[in-house]
């Protein structure tokens, strides 16, 4: 069946060939007709039927002519639908292509228009994204920066907790610690040496300068004020506490010394202090050198035993430090301030007591001896 479809239309396109080609011989017939009869004032067709003869020169007959002249006609007609056919035919396939490549365009138009919304679109979801980021970001700085400040408020709190608890603790020191600054305590010791005044046998004896003291003793006297007490007074280094945490009972006592025994108390809560060094204002150094006493080797940047710009907690410090030191001579005594200080060894009260030189006393200079 396709292939006789097929030889079909083939006959079809030869028979359209062959009838252009008859239009086209005839078309160019009537166009010589035509400028023929219009040089003679003739009707063309009547012109060209009149000169039509047969083979043999005989002229055509009116019905002949009429045959031929409708078959002429017939075959315009044809000519003239075929050219109708192939117009509209070209039209359609013109029509054909004009809205294919609308409907192309369109599609274009259309494919272009949604890359340029997917394009658009991915441009807001960056867009989008990079915002929530950056606002993520400074969500974090913000957050970091809470952070670091609620840290420093932190440690600032933690720095004024400290402080604070520092400065309560200082506050609520008791008499007692803030007393034996200067002192050492022997807790459940009542007095240091042997004390006979009968036999006149004595390691130590009892403060007699203290104004109000009976025997050496007060009574409802803080640790704190016991402390100021025989710092003030010319005969002690030493003190015995009924109760070192309060006030209570405390008596004086001169030339302790915790090299003698160490007799103990009845009361184990109560304490014996004595002065880390005693002093002897005026006074240079106790004995002969070198026989008696020695400039003391040992400590560090020390020049014949003397230092310079040295306060005097530093000089105990360094005597206390030294293997070498049991006393030094200080310019400027116990006095806040810096001077220069001499350390010395083997010194003992019961030596000769030499005074400072006149140029040399500067009112405040004095010799510090352990006890």
């Amino acid at each position: 069946m396709k292939s006789k479809l097929n030889k079909l239309s083939k006959l079809v396109q030869i028979n359209n060939i062959v009838k252009i080609l008859v239009i086209l011989i005839s078309m160019s017939i009537l166009f010589s007709i035509i400028n023929y009869t219009n040089s003679m004032e003739k009707d063309s067709v009547e012109m060209f039927i009149e000169s039509l003869t047969d083979d043999s020169g005989r002229i055509l007959s009116s019905a002949e002519r009429r045959d031929y002249v409708q078959e002429v006609n017939d075959v315009l007609g044809e000519a003239d639908t075929l050219t109708a056919n192939i117009k509209l035919g070209d039209e359609r396939s013109q029509d054909k292509k004009d809205t294919e490549k609308s409907n192309y365009e369109a599609k274009i138009k259309q494919e272009e228009a949604d890359a340029e919304a997917k394009r658009r679109s991915a441009m807001s979801v960056e867009s989008k994204k990079s915002e929530d980021i950056i606002a993520l970001k400074k969500q974090i700085e913000e957050q970091e920066h809470q952070l670091e400040e609620q840290q420093m408020i932190d440690e600032q709190r933690k720095s004024d907790d400290e402080q604070r608890k520092s400065d309560e603790h200082r506050s609520s020191l008791s008499e007692r610690d803030r007393a034996i600054k200067n002192y050492t305590e022997y807790n459940g010791i009542i007095e240091m040496g042997n004390y006979s005044k009968d036999v006149g046998k004595t390691d130590f004896s009892n403060s007699e300068s203290i104004e109000g003291a009976v025997n050496g003793c007060m009574t409802n006297i803080s640790l704190e004020d016991a402390q100021k007490t025989c710092d003030n007074a010319t005969d002690c280094n030493s003190f015995y506490s009924f109760n070192p945490k309060g006030e209570g009972r405390v008596c004086f006592k001169n030339n302790s010394s915790s090299n003698n025994i160490h007799k103990p108390a009845s009361d184990p809560n109560s304490s014996f202090f004595i002065k880390n060094y005693k002093k002897y204002p005026n006074v240079l150094h106790m004995g002969e050198y070198p026989n008696e006493f020695s400039n003391s080797e040992s400590i560090e940047g020390a020049v014949n035993g003397c230092m310079t710009n040295i306060s005097f907690e530093d000089a105990k410090t360094t005597c206390d430090n030294a293997t070498d030191c049991n006393s030094f001579y200080s310019y400027n005594g116990d006095d806040v301030g810096k001077g220069r200080v001499c350390f010395k060894n083997n010194s003992k009260p019961t030596n000769t007591n030499n005074p400072v030189p006149g140029p040399n006393d500067t009112g405040k200079s004095a010799f510090f001896v352990k006890n």
